[in-house]
């Protein structure tokens, strides 16, 4: 594979990463405005979220068994980067309850389930990148 070929999809995952991390926090700050209403905390809203998480949910798995399974892959990618982001961000707030042990747990598992996410997006972003170009990731494969 041509060392220019190379160079223009790394720059082009990185744009589309970068681009993908600042839509899921785009929406993990909406969401998080949304749900602190006080109109939003009814069973039907929660009930509507849930259902549009579902469809989100079913398209994107649609994503994942097409063409475009790199992208679902970087979108992965993405949304373990924002939640990591965003738990780390929360360490180094004070916790001052007596359940502050249930806390650290709590963010320990944000992490590693952000690192977990990481990790399938990249095997996602892998295969998705060998069904765009199966000719030129031979390596790859193997």
């Amino acid at each position: 594979m041509p060392k220019r070929a190379i160079f223009i999809l790394l720059v082009s995952s990185i744009g589309l990463l970068a681009g993908l991390v600042g839509g899921v926090f785009a929406l993990v700050v909406f969401l998080e405005s949304v749900t602190k209403l006080a109109n939003f905390s009814s069973f039907a809203v929660r009930l509507a979220l849930s259902g549009a998480f579902l469809a989100g949910a079913l398209v994107l798995y649609a994503i994942k068994k097409s063409r475009a399974q790199f992208a679902y892959g970087m979108l992965e990618v993405a949304a373990g980067l924002v939640s990591n982001w965003l738990s780390l961000d929360s360490w180094f707030t004070p916790v001052v309850s007596p359940g502050a042990p249930n806390v650290v747990y709590a963010r320990l598992t944000i992490l590693f389930a952000g690192m977990y996410i990481i990790v399938r997006g990249i095997s996602n972003a892998v295969e998705g990148f060998d069904r765009f170009f199966p000719s030129l990731w031979p390596k790859g494969r193997a």
